[in-house]
């Protein structure tokens, strides 16, 4: 009769791994457990697997208990015994006359190494089987980057990848690349070159299926933006850098998390930046830090404007004290002069984001003002006579959440619901730009008046408003306020 010695062994290699005990004669030499099973295979492959169990004198361990279970926590594979209907994370079964249990395994979705922990209590052995996973076969193509905004005369190389139905990715497969549209070239190796402003496209094949990689060639600017964590939303940075995602740099700490509309403005000589923190506004230059410019006696709205000559900042207070009226504001560069603009009268509502005319005559601003309340519009305020323009029988321009007065000519950009319009300030409508802003966070224009940069729920878009192209600017996916360094 076999007499038990455990003898536990760990690490077996999975290409037909032995584990492995004792005969009904002794054997010296044998390993307790021996595993037969294909253990390298394509995604949900089931392979059948036979496990023959010896006692430490070599004989077959019969009807003993024998645990098969996942190991790791991404379970490459499942287990089954021969009289179940379902894959499981674990199987147990006794083995027979021969010492030995048939199960099946299922590998999983996951490519990669796996592993399997058999165990027999009894005599106390436990042992890994490892296994790999490969991907299944090719069903599309993916690139990277997928989107990107560059310069013009730049170059970058595509780097594509097939996926199988479950998105895992398949090395090696020959890629052909082609153009498709916009300003750019593209080689036999994926190098993407291109020639002027405007939007892109370049189609990348491989096994029959294709994929899309996208472009928008822009113009050479420097922005403050700010970053947000994508995770929460919440503000990590006010940052300086290019339009192409280039040349980052820190300037200050966020303004606001990325869910509520705010933004800040660059004084027209791009030597200064106003910012608005809870009762303060702040003028920052660049490798500075921020000067307090005013302290008002309740909290402002997260937003703040220059004037086109650079005279005054506008801004607004967003709740009532004692002493101050909430309501749109101004203030000059010295911090003197402050005074409360338009409706001194009314309870109800507030004005809020003020964005001066290019002449410096008005300002266009969102208000809730009755009759708007909860459905916001758009008011111009002439600052000679402290009066809302009357456009018919309202005293309104038009409904709105947000303004950007051209800097160069009498055109506002508003956001309207998920749209984003132009109109004048005579209340003739121009164009609809976008139907899919969602909520527009913040708007700005570029010094010429050609570009308008819109940052919303789709991203950060630039505009340009002469020839109706759409750049989307895909480095800058979690940013949010974005607007043009003059």
């Amino acid at each position: 009769m076999c007499r038990l010695a455990i003898t536990p062994l760990v690490g077996v290699s999975l290409l037909t791994a032995s584990l492995g005990g004792c005969e009904d004669s002794t054997a010296p030499g044998r390993v307790p457990i021996k595993v037969d099973a294909t253990f390298r295979d394509t995604i949900y492959a089931i392979h059948q697997l036979t496990i023959t169990v010896r006692e430490p004198e070599g004989m077959f361990a019969r009807g003993v208990e024998v645990r098969v279970q996942t190991g790791g926590g991404n379970f490459w594979g499942l287990v089954q015994r021969t009289d179940d209907s379902v894959f499981r994370f674990t199987a147990v079964d006794t083995t027979d006359l021969v010492g030995r249990v048939s199960l099946r395994t299922q590998l999983q979705f996951q490519a990669g190494p796996g592993h399997l922990i058999v165990t027999v209590p009894a005599l106390g052995y436990v042992d890994t089987v490892t296994f790999t996973v490969d991907p299944g076969r090719p069903v599309g193509v993916r690139v990277s980057p997928a989107d990107t905004a560059l310069y013009a005369a730049r170059d970058f190389a595509l780097r594509p990848y097939g996926v199988d139905r479950v998105n895992n990715p398949i090395a090696n497969l020959p890629f052909e690349f082609s153009h498709i549209s916009g300003p750019v070239t593209v080689n036999a190796a994926g190098t993407v070159s291109t020639t002027q402003i405007g939007r892109a496209a370049v189609a990348v094949r491989a096994s029959g299926v294709t994929d899309t990689a996208w472009v928008s060639v822009v113009p050479e600017a420097w922005v403050a933006t700010q970053k947000f964590y994508p995770g929460n939303g919440g503000p990590e940075g006010i940052f300086l850098m290019q339009l192409d995602g280039s040349g980052r740099d820190s300037l200050t700490r966020g303004l606001n998390n990325s869910f509520v509309p705010h933004g800040f403005g660059w004084s027209p000589d791009g030597q200064q930046l106003i910012l608005p923190r809870t009762t303060m506004l702040f003028l920052l230059q660049p490798g500075g830090v921020e000067q307090q410019l005013v302290e008002m006696t309740a909290e402002l709205n997260t937003a703040a404007r220059f004037s086109r000559d650079g005279q005054w900042v506008y801004f607004a207070l967003a709740y009532s004290s004692a002493t101050q009226r909430s309501g749109l504001y101004r203030i000059r560069l010295d911090g003197t002069s402050l005074m409360h603009l338009g409706d001194d009268t009314s309870h109800f509502g507030t004005d809020y984001f003020a964005s001066p005319s290019h002449d410096g005559l008005s300002v266009a601003y969102s208000s809730t003002r009755s009759p708007c309340f909860s459905n916001p519009c758009i008011r111009v305020l002439d600052l000679a006579t402290n009066r809302d323009r009357v456009y018919g029988g309202q005293d309104y321009l038009v409904g709105g959440d947000m303004a950007a007065w051209s800097p160069v000519e009498d055109l506002i950009a508003y956001s309207s619901g998920s749209e984003v319009r132009l109109i004048r300030s005579t209340g003739t409508p121009v164009r609809v730009v976008a139907s899919d802003a969602g909520m527009v966070k913040w708007m700005e224009w570029s010094p010429d008046g050609r570009w308008l940069i819109v940052a919303a729920d789709f991203g950060v878009v630039l505009f340009d408003i002469q020839n109706v192209v759409r750049l989307p600017l895909a480095q800058f996916s979690s940013y949010s306020a974005t607007i043009w360094r003059p």
